[in-house]
């Protein structure tokens, strides 16, 4: 009973904490906020969640449960609380209630529905294995559990409590361009203690900036519909397509038209709607610096 107690206090404070550093609590106790510490503190609370669930689920009275049943608790456990923090994740301070409840309605029934099915899988698995070789369930370790949070919260807490300069990841601009309407930027993106790196479009116009944050397959499609668009000049401006952006807290749009130039429209649910312009003698610096981000983001 002090166990499930154990695990069940750790969990509740652990997405409790997560929840609300997504929704903007910034904690006292960080030395420097920035992005590399959002990744800490998302790994130590990823660390103690998952192993607080584990906990719980061993103990739960499994052989009360009929035998192709018996290991829902462990996968129900395991993936609801991973979907659960994936929707989070898409949280932000701006994020308003009903945004809320739909992702959390939608992480949390999809964490519940794949852990199920997840469950009749193994079940049905286990029981195979045992008609043919039958063996006594394993023991939980209990103490290798207990463990792993402790040194996951020594580590992620002594990283966040230690001094350092700001890193908030890197950023490499490859072109900027000035219309009428406002600014566009071309470049590229890293996270912090990430390898990974995305193509960025930013406009900038009176209203504020907004930006696509563009994986390289979805940077080949923004290319495409910019391609479009400069073949596509005439006297009046119509529609070429849009493309989007898979960023989980503020997904974003850019809406490209085609005319005596191209223009560019990029909107997101938080954050202002932006216009930019591209003049034709533009048009060959931008296909360079399309270029260069590509091949950034794919070498």
């Amino acid at each position: 009973m002090r166990l499930a107690i154990f695990y069940a206090a750790a969990y509740l404070a652990t997405m409790v904490g997560f929840a609300s550093v997504q929704l903007g609590w910034r904690p006292d106790f960080v030395a420097t906020w920035d992005g590399r510490s959002r990744v800490y503190l998302d790994l130590v609370c990823l660390v103690l969640a998952l192993s607080a669930a584990a906990g719980l689920s061993a103990l739960a009275p499994k052989v009360r449960f009929p035998k192709l049943l018996r290991a829902l608790p462990g996968t129900m456990a395991i993936l609801g609380t991973a979907f659960t923090m994936l929707g989070l994740l898409a949280l932000s301070p701006a994020s308003s209630a009903n945004e809320i409840q739909s992702k959390m309605t939608w992480s949390i029934g999809a964490g519940i529905a794949v852990g199920f099915v997840t469950g009749l899988i193994a079940s049905f698995e286990t029981n195979l294995r045992k008609s043919e070789a039958p063996a006594e369930d394993p023991k939980p370790n209990h103490a290798i559990l207990i463990g792993l949070m402790g040194v996951g919260s020594a580590v992620g807490f002594a990283l966040l409590l230690t001094p350092r300069a700001r890193d908030d990841g890197k950023f490499h601009e490859y072109g900027r361009f000035s219309g009428a309407e406002g600014d566009v930027v071309l470049g590229v993106a890293s996270p912090p203690l990430m390898g990974d790196r995305y193509g960025v479009l930013k406009l900038t116009d009176r209203r504020g900036s907004n930006s696509l944050i563009l994986e390289s397959n979805e940077w080949r499609d923004f290319k495409s519909l910019w391609s479009k668009a400069e073949r596509a000049q005439s006297g009046d401006w119509r529609a070429i397509g849009e493309v989007h952006d898979t960023e989980p807290s503020d997904p974003a749009r850019v809406a490209v038209s085609a005319g005596t130039g191209v223009r560019f429209v990029v909107s997101s649910p938080h954050s202002p709607t932006v216009t930019s312009d591209l003049a034709p003698s533009e048009f060959r610096r931008f296909d360079a610096a399309l270029a260069s981000v590509e091949h950034d983001i794919d070498n």
